[in-house]
């Protein structure tokens, strides 16, 4: 299982917007939340069996939606764009915490 922290990093999201969709998910039966075996105030997320096709399919939608984002860009394009995006995001997070303090 993944912690709810890290997947929310991962996916670049905050954790309260991700705690949102894993309650949905948990309510469809897609992933169960069990409490950490080293933290007792954290859970970890893991995925049902049930959830398989599902996740299958955010998948190849995802992969289908960067195709066509990419079409036409060189690999050293995309690694361009990647990399200018990144930046972005930097500088909004960055903006975002300055302005909460």
């Amino acid at each position: 299982g993944c912690r709810q922290g890290d997947i929310a990093r991962h996916c670049h999201v905050e954790t309260a917007t991700l705690s949102t969709v894993l309650s949905n998910m948990e309510k469809r039966g897609l992933i169960e939340r069990r409490r950490s075996d080293t933290d007792r105030r954290a859970y970890s997320i893991h995925s049902k069996e049930e959830a398989r096709p599902v996740f299958d399919e955010v998948i190849r939608e995802f992969e289908e939606t960067e195709r066509i984002a990419f079409e036409g860009f060189s690999e050293e394009e995309k690694k361009e764009m990647i990399g200018y995006l990144k930046r972005v995001e930097q500088n909004i997070r960055g903006s975002k915490e300055n302005r909460l303090q």
